[in-house]
């Protein structure tokens, strides 16, 4: 079983995970605020590695926001919450804080890198640019929120909100 993480974009349940937690998936499950539900794979995009899942009798009070405004840029602080490699390193989302080095639509290819350089790469995190995924969800037809950079948030704070949106999402191949 592989896992990922995502997070809800719309009021109606639609998660936003990546295509390489779901591929390949004849079941898939998401962990979200305490109750675990069943996803249907709604759109992809494997060139942008994106797919939108749908939670099945899910309104959600709390959806992501995107950033409005200018996009973040190299050297800019992040925060990130995430569900890596659930069950085996925590049940829990992970806070992970950060600078921004360069913004990737990738996966990592773990044993690839240990070729080529004899070691296991360790602390290495990426993100989708928003632009791409609003553009996804934009082609989608899904509506996204954006909130204003105008107040800075403590990490604890960060964190908080982003539980409530934050999803585990399980595939059975």
């Amino acid at each position: 079983m592989q896992s990922g993480s995502g997070f809800v974009v719309s009021g109606v349940g639609q998660v936003l995970t990546n295509f390489h937690v779901i591929e390949g998936c004849t079941t898939v499950r998401a962990h979200h605020q305490g109750q675990v539900r069943a996803a249907e794979i709604g759109a992809t995009n494997e060139g942008d590695d994106l797919a939108l899942l749908g939670l099945a009798g899910v309104r959600a009070a709390d959806v992501a926001r995107f950033r409005s405004g200018d996009g973040i840029r190299s050297g800019d602080d992040v925060v990130g919450l995430a569900f890596p490699l659930r069950g085996l390193l925590a049940n829990q989302a992970n806070v992970t804080v950060g600078i921004v080095s360069a913004i990737i639509v990738a996966k990592l290819d773990t044993l690839q890198v240990a070729e080529l350089t004899g070691d296991i790469p360790q602390n290495v995190n990426f993100a989708i640019k928003a632009a791409v995924a609003r553009t996804f969800l934009t082609a989608n037809a899904i509506r996204y929120q954006t909130t204003p950079l105008s107040e800075h948030l403590d990490t604890a704070d960060i964190a908080d909100l982003g539980r409530t949106v934050t999803v585990a999402v399980e595939c059975v191949q």
